[in-house]
């Protein structure tokens, strides 16, 4: 810093220009005007048609009429509109001028205020206190290169957080990836366990089954070994009786004997079994 310092004029901003609103509010009264041409074209024709349709009947007429005083009701609620847009615009450029008057009075005394701080830094580097002046330029130049030196160091720490961040983000797909294939083989490990609880179910009741039918069978072999035996002791029962007859009647003990002999006999066993 060589203690020059801007001028005064550089300092004063200029007031905010209200070119924009003054052009809105023109094009809003233009399109105003041609709303109230549009009116009057539709009033005319509103008079046209009505000589127009002198000749037709009352009904056709009072349509007609209705119709031009829709269209005649619409066009003035849309003047109406832009007469309203048309007022909102000219106190919007009121407030605009109102509020560059403010910002220039506004500008005009910092200026002054700026005058008189450099003023006073002038004479403050001319008196006795410029060696503290000087004390001060230095000191903030050493800040200012100690701010340089902090600034590159929390760029280069920036710089490796970007590469953390990218790191972790790769991580982090990584980890999606695999957290989806764990779910994908938790899925599978279920379903499998799923169908080995089907299968050992279905050989259960498959054991059981066949435990049944053994139980069944051995139930039936009992009852047919118990059939059996007591229709051989009847037989023997039977065939004792008859011992005083001749040989011929031996087949006597089998109720079929006098009806084919022994072939009979042997069914009836059979069917005894």
């Amino acid at each position: 810093m060589d203690g020059a310092f801007p001028p005064v004029g550089c300092l004063l901003a200029p007031p905010p220009p209200a070119r924009s609103v003054r052009l809105q509010f023109a094009q809003q009264k233009a399109e105003a005007a041609d709303l109230e041409r549009q009116l009057w074209v539709a009033q005319a024709l509103l008079v046209a048609a009505r000589s127009r349709i002198k000749g037709f009947s009352g009904a056709t007429e009072a349509f007609a009429s209705r119709k031009c005083s829709e269209e005649r009701c619409a066009l003035e609620a849309e003047l109406e509109e832009q007469r309203m847009h048309s007022e909102a615009l000219r106190r919007s450029e009121a407030a605009a001028a109102d509020e560059a008057l403010a910002a220039a009075a506004e500008s005009r005394r910092l200026g002054e205020e700026m005058a008189e701080a450099s003023r006073q830094v002038a004479l403050l580097i001319g008196g006795p206190e410029g060696g503290e002046v000087a004390r001060l330029r230095a000191d903030l130049a050493s800040a200012g290169a100690a701010s340089e030196r902090l600034g590159g160091q929390l760029r280069e720490v920036l710089s490796r957080r970007g590469t953390l961040e990218t790191q972790l983000r790769g991580l982090g797909a990584e980890a999606s990836s695999e957290a989806a294939a764990a779910a994908l083989l938790r899925k599978r490990l279920d379903e499998k366990g799923c169908h080995l609880s089907q299968a050992r179910s279905l050989a259960r009741s498959h054991v059981e089954d066949l435990q049944r039918r053994v139980n069944s069978l051995d139930t039936q072999l009992t009852s047919g070994l118990g059939l059996e035996e007591e229709s051989g002791g009847l037989f023997q029962a039977s065939g004792g009786s008859q011992l005083g007859g001749s040989p011929d009647d031996a087949g006597g003990s089998c109720p079929a004997a006098g009806h084919g002999g022994g072939f009979l006999c042997d069914d009836w066993l059979s069917a005894g079994r």
